[in-house]
């Protein structure tokens, strides 16, 4: 009996000790695993987070210097428009430079000139509306008074289509397209006005 008894305990004690070895390897194998998991979940987590501050900080840059730009463009004393052109030649690549250059020298500057013109301008809002990395498209929407001699005044609203490239990690103004303005000071008369008043 006591042979027998120790067979079988034998026996039993290695299939016993297996069974309570089982289940603590696996749960330290998934315990690695999930830790793991964690590890590699939390670089990508971090990994998207510098790439979205990444880019929301190149749009900020970005804006900043549509916004200055347009700011610079379109605030000017007649008296010194030197510095209102220096002022958007350092916001402007080579090529829109030229073109700018070309541009207000024969035709805007000489207006300016001739009818004693001031303007001041407010940047409402920058829209981003294309995103290509080293590329980038905004809308300015800006609220500028201009005066002139005589003491002619207007409140005008613009959109303009501003296009910036980086060159040596800094955004510059390469090309620009108005969307339109109006005259908020003149305000189109009521439909029928005239008509109701001569009914009358």
């Amino acid at each position: 009996m006591n042979d027998i008894e120790v067979t079988v305990e034998a026996e039993r004690g290695p299939s016993s000790t297996t069974r309570r070895r089982w289940p603590t390897t696996v749960v330290a194998v998934l315990l690695v695993a999930a830790a793991v998991g964690a590890i590699v979940w939390g670089s990508a987590q971090r990994d998207d987070a510098a790439e979205r501050q990444a880019m929301i900080d190149r749009q900020r840059d970005a804006v900043l210097v549509a916004s200055g730009f347009v700011e610079a463009l379109m605030s000017y004393e007649h008296e010194d428009l030197d510095a209102q052109q220096s002022a958007v030649e350092s916001f402007a690549t080579e090529q829109f430079r030229a073109d700018f250059v070309d541009a207000f020298t024969t035709d805007v500057r000489d207006q300016i000139v001739a009818e004693k013109a001031s303007s001041t301008v407010t940047v409402d809002d920058v829209y981003v509306t294309t995103d290509d990395g080293d590329e980038l498209g905004v809308i300015v929407h800006a609220l500028s008074e201009v005066s002139s001699e005589g003491g002619a005044t207007a409140e005008l609203e613009s959109y303009l289509r501003v296009r910036l490239v980086r060159l040596d990690d800094r955004w510059k103004v390469d090309d620009l397209t108005s969307l339109g303005s109006r005259d908020l000071s003149s305000p189109l008369a009521p439909p029928d006005s005239e008509e109701g008043e001569s009914d009358g």
